[in-house]
């Protein structure tokens, strides 16, 4: 609240200073007062629009642009210096000067990585906790707090969220692209909410795909393992206009996994994907992008039928089912780029999302309209400013099912946002401060704001500190706020049966997140460089599960609700470091060190010590050797589930690939994967989703061998 008070006054300074200008327009005011006054901060979210009013037929005649404004990203990526990432103020910012804990994964990065989905990728970034749970589930997040449905971690794909408002979290399984057209992937750990809304808690994954003006051609993409078969197939041109597209297809084929009896699971996986881009450059001050996908696939999975937490005394195994889960779906995005001058530029998104989800025990329907307005200018030397609004409209329909019914089974949810940050320099080159928030109105909590504050601090040139104080929020989700779980009949052994019902909490609210950051940066030369970030979280109003009714009311079954009041205090070190002592070897690794304590709040799955490290050694010109390690240490709370084997547990991988590229026109690359265990299960069992607990598999040493036509 103290940030939202201070936030308010800035903004009346600055309209008093707008009316010493020449005033307001009012009849725009007028027109959208109405739906001001149905939000409680409804005189912020006016004189955001009056602000916007204001500046936007002046800005052109403002200020010099700052070091970075005038150059378009492409230009910037061109420049082959130090990476660049948006996502965490939109707009360009140099790695090694951005006030928070960044890492940019290369397309080089991903190409001799041997990768196979996004996940993989992921595995690259430091401070993301990646596991595999079966065929087609994985456990991703950052900082440590890790399960299947990691529900504080915002995923984009070209600024479109993937981030599921059914149960929070995100369905790996449907998110792909063709990866060679993956241009990098921003990862910011820590908080985003002032830019992004809620839940980009404990951070934000971007993926960033290529321009179709810099994926003419065609390729052929052919890849074989002993569990896994995939092809992808992608042509470009140019297009009438000063524009150009691409075509892309793939389809691949999992074969099921091992579980811990040695036996064959039932966790098979096939999907098929098709999806186009176009962009146009009219002029370098007008840009369109048109991109669109649609995907279709099976899977299934073993689960167990039950709920979680168990009543009191409840113990012991319980019976397992198959899980059948048909998936499809897809999407239409719309990007327009306006530059009115090195100062100032505007930009609009509209995307359409819809998804699809069949399982042995709900359906889902889910629809979801996003527009998104951001504009950045210069209005002198000591200011930049991005602001922006937005509308999402989520249309969902939820049949009633074997496990689970919902109140209504068909809504929709309009969210309504806007956003403001500016960035002063308060001594050029050497010191900057920025500050802002983002203001959203969510039917299930009201209006809420997630304010942010950062300081970056250059006392010399190969010496970065940073420092920031972020609050941020995360909304409940569908199933949180409007499931009613049908009433089942449970059995964890002869003789021990019992009833259990989880029903929804139409008064939950968010959770609520106070980080405390410090970063510092040292570059001695162009070959090596260091990456230090410290980092305190509190959290407060946590969801979970408690026993509304117990197992003796009368005869009636035990229900479960999420309730806000659950604590948590995590935190932590994140270490990485980048050295390229030849031309021909380049080292990156690093480690993290996260604790967590809680009274209130325990965490099923914690990862409290992560290392990781990667090689690249170009042997000759045509023979690449690369080798990545990944050691990621997990505590689990045994008294959340009784399936787990130990209550400590350890997943580490190494992959070793050889690349051979005799030409511009082929390549041939073979990976080793897993290589240290004959099986291991990389994630410890944790609680599922709510209908009960998944069985995880043992994922096998594999090798994967990929070739690779350009034409």
């Amino acid at each position: 609240m103290f940030f939202i008070s201070n936030l308010q006054k800035y903004v009346t300074i600055m309209s008093e200073y707008a009316s010493s200008r020449g005033g307001f327009q009012t009849r725009p005011y007028v027109m959208f007062r109405e739906y001001c006054n149905s939000l409680s901060y409804r005189h912020v979210f006016t004189l955001f629009l009056i602000f916007a009013l204001w500046v936007l037929p002046v800005t052109c005649l403002w200020g010099k642009p700052l070091e970075l404004s005038n150059l378009s990203i492409d230009e910037l990526m061109k420049l082959e210096v130090i990476p660049v990432i948006t996502s965490v103020s939109r707009r360009p910012e140099k790695v090694y000067e951005t006030p928070a804990a960044v890492f940019v994964i290369t397309a080089e990065d991903i190409r001799r990585s041997g990768a196979k989905t996004l996940p993989d990728i992921l595995r690259l970034g430091p401070g993301i906790n990646v596991a595999r749970i079966d065929g087609s589930n994985w456990a991703i997040s950052a900082r440590g707090i890790n399960d299947r449905f990691s529900r504080n971690l915002l995923v984009l794909i070209d600024g479109r969220s993937i981030y599921s408002p059914l149960f929070g979290g995100v369905w790996w399984d449907v998110q792909d692209t063709l990866l060679e057209d993956i241009e990098r992937v921003e990862i910011v750990r820590g908080p985003g909410g002032t830019t992004w809304g809620a839940n980009a808690v404990n951070g934000i994954v971007n993926v960033v795909t290529k321009s179709a003006k810099d994926t003419k051609g065609g390729l052929v993409s052919v890849g074989k393992s002993p569990d896994k078969s995939d092809f992808s197939y992608r042509y470009g041109a140019n297009l009438e206009g000063n524009g150009a597209f691409r075509f892309y297809f793939k389809t691949f084929e999992n074969d099921p996994f091992y579980k811990s009896n040695g036996n064959r699971g039932i966790d098979d996986y096939d999907q098929y994907r098709f999806g186009l881009r176009a962009d146009w450059e009219s002029s370098h001050s007008r840009q369109m992008t048109l991109d669109a996908s649609a995907y279709g696939g099976n899977s299934h999975e073993e689960i167990v039928q039950e709920f979680s937490p168990r009543p009191p005394g409840h113990h012991g195994p319980a019976p397992l089912t198959t899980s059948q889960t048909s998936v499809s779906g897809g999407h239409f995005r719309v990007l327009l780029m306006q530059t009115f001058s090195p100062d100032s530029e505007l930009k609009l998104q509209f995307y359409f999302d819809r998804a699809r989800r069949i399982d042995a025990n709900h359906e889902e329907y889910i629809d979801t309209l996003d527009l998104d307005l951001q504009h950045r200018f210069i209005p002198s030397r000591s200011q930049e400013i991005v602001w922006g609004f937005g509308y999402r409209s989520i249309k969902y329909s939820i049949p009633a099912g074997r496990t689970y019914e919902f109140t209504p089974p068909e809504d929709t949810i309009g969210i309504q946002s806007c956003f403001f940050q500016d960035q002063v320099t308060l001594k050029p080159q050497k010191l900057f401060w920025t500050f802002g928030t983002k203001i959203y109105h969510h039917p299930y909590v009201g209006t809420e704001g997630q304010p942010s504050t950062r300081l970056f601090w250059k006392p010399r040139e190969k010496h970065n500190f940073w420092a920031a104080l972020t609050e941020s929020r995360r909304v409940p989700s569908i199933e949180e706020h409007s499931s009613n779980g049908k009433t089942l009949n449970i059995s964890s052994g002869p003789g021990d049966e019992f009833q259990n019902q989880e029903i929804g909490n139409a008064s939950q609210q968010s959770e609520i997140m106070r980080s405390e950051e410090f970063g510092y940066r040292y570059l001695p030369n162009k070959k090596i460089s260091f990456d230090l970030a410290l980092f305190k979280q509190d959290y407060s109003d946590l969801a979970r599960a408690e026993f509304i009714r117990a197992s003796d009311a009368g005869g009636l079954p035990p229900q479960i609700q999420q309730k806000n009041d659950g604590q948590l205090f995590l935190t932590g070190a994140e270490l990485s470091f980048q050295w390229k002592p030849l031309k021909e070897f380049r080292l990156v690794g690093g480690m993290s060190e996260n604790k967590e304590s809680s009274d209130s709040y325990p965490v099923s799955v914690f990862s409290p010590r992560q290392l990781f490290m990667r090689t690249y050694w170009d042997v000759r010109k045509d023979l690449e050797f690369d080798l990545s390690y990944n050691d990621d240490f997990y505590e689990t709370d045994s008294d959340n589930s009784s399936h787990r084997d130990s209550r400590n547990a350890r997943n580490d991988i190494l992959n070793v690939r050889l690349g051979w590229r005799p030409s511009t026109y082929f390549e041939l690359s073979l990976t080793g994967q897993n290589l240290l265990h004959d099986r291991q299960r990389e994630f410890p069992v944790d609680n599922g989703p709510a209908n009960g607990d998944y069985v995880p598999s043992q994922i096998p040493r594999s090798y994967f061998l990929k070739a690779t036509w350009f034409f």
